[in-house]
């Protein structure tokens, strides 16, 4: 039956489950920097899961807005306006290292 689908599944499929891959990838990453976190930022465990969790929902929310801000604005400026909010957010975050900033 695999013979009986269109080429454009297997493309789908394959987009979502780089994607999923992607998101554990991240996820780990987040995880294995919590304890250089925890010690630059002097947290205590409920405070790194919460920034685990802030950084784990924004990049939900992001993936989820995504389509819409495709619809609205167009895949190409969508990716513009996507790249401007990443480069401004990493301005900000290097400039500004106080915990509360992480939490906004």
């Amino acid at each position: 039956m695999i013979s009986g689908y269109k080429p454009i599944v297997f493309y789908i499929c394959g987009t979502a489950a780089l994607g999923g891959l992607l998101f554990g990838l991240d996820q780990g990453f987040i995880a294995n920097s919590l304890p250089t976190i925890r010690k630059v930022y002097g947290l205590d465990i409920k405070g790194a899961e919460h920034y685990s969790a802030i950084m784990a929902t924004g990049g939900v929310i992001g993936a989820l807005l995504s389509g819409i801000f495709a619809r609205y604005l167009g895949r190409k400026r969508s990716l513009v306006l996507s790249g401007f909010i990443f480069c401004a957010a990493s301005l900000v975050s290097a400039i500004l290292p106080p915990l509360a900033v992480l939490f906004t």
